[in-house]
């Protein structure tokens, strides 16, 4: 809904190209100018699910367990699940899609002050500091964060 939202009542202005690049994207290429189209930006506790699948997890155990809402909390079991994420990645990238590992990926979460945002750290370094399985709040410039758009199926 958020994502439907931001198109809604952005799509129309002039500048909507350039300021909600992500939702641009998803509207235009990835929905092909469909405000109802099945991709969208996926919420915090949407990418906190996506990161718990990818690593084998059971979703409700981890979300009892994850202080997912917490700046820089890792994600219980991250470590010993890596090879569960390499086995999901080859299993996506059998069907002919890439899969990065590695990074952040920004999600539509914003904090109430409207500046920063929640970001999922797969494998992220930052000055000496390394952010694995966790989330990072972020502030909402710069052109170094991604989004990853997901759709229902």
């Amino acid at each position: 809904m958020v994502t439907r939202s931001l198109i809604d009542k952005y799509k129309d202005e002039p500048g909507f190209a350039d300021t909600y690049k992500g939702f641009y994207w998803i509207y235009n290429t990835l929905n092909n100018g469909n405000p109802d189209g099945a991709w969208y930006a996926p919420s915090r506790p949407e990418l906190a699910e996506l990161c718990a699948a990818m690593s084998g997890l059971d979703w409700a155990e981890v979300k009892r367990t994850w202080n997912y809402t917490a700046d820089k909390t890792v994600m219980p079991g991250w470590e010993e699940t890596s090879a569960a994420r390499t086995a999901f990645k080859q299993k996506v990238e059998a069907k002919g899609t890439t899969l990065n590992l590695y990074g952040r990926l920004s999600s539509t979460w914003e904090n109430g002050d409207g500046k920063s945002a929640w970001m999922l750290c797969f494998q992220y370094e930052a000055g000496g500091l390394k952010y694995n399985g966790c989330f990072c709040v972020i502030p909402k410039v710069g052109t170094t964060n991604r989004m990853r758009a997901v759709r229902t199926f």
